[in-house]
């Protein structure tokens, strides 16, 4: 508290921890994610999605880092760990009521599962988008261009 105290105007404590852009922008991500995903499996019959998808893949791969750094600090900056040690309740049942079986620290703990998991996301579609590059078979030729010249094919194997 007295770090905040110290380095945290009047506007910066009205503002609070901020967590809501936090799980804004990951849920954005996440989201795009999963329709670009199944982009990428129409993109299995169809040519355009599967180029569209790869394109997205590759910008919402940057945008998840964007995401997961901005998770961690939100949530490990000294407004976020204050938070995440009130025990008042955070969700809302009514405009004047609130839920007491949550308070802000379990919004911290969600917050802390939900930062894992996006990095293990991440992680994953690092992994899945540059696996193709690591590939060092000699005469490694991709179907669809074996499909796209059949008169060469067999000369090529």
């Amino acid at each position: 508290m007295l770090a905040i105290n110290e380095t945290c105007n009047i506007d910066c404590q009205k503002a609070g921890c901020n967590w809501s852009v936090a799980y804004a922008m990951a849920g954005f991500v996440m989201i795009l994610t999963a329709v670009n995903a199944i982009l990428l499996v129409v993109g299995g019959f169809f040519y355009r999605s599967r180029m569209i998808g790869i394109f997205c893949h590759s910008c919402l791969t940057l945008f998840s880092l964007i995401s997961v750094i901005m998770t961690y600090n939100y949530r490990f900056r000294d407004q976020g760990k204050l938070a995440a040690m009130s025990t008042m309740s955070s969700r809302n049942i009514t405009d004047t009521e609130y839920d007491p079986n949550w308070t802000y620290e379990d919004d911290g703990k969600l917050i802390t599962k939900l930062l894992w998991a996006q990095g293990i996301t991440l992680i994953l579609c690092l992994l899945t988008s540059n696996l193709g590059c690591c590939v060092s078979k000699k005469n490694n030729l991709i179907g669809s261009q074996l499909s796209a010249r059949p008169s060469e094919r067999n000369q090529l194997l």
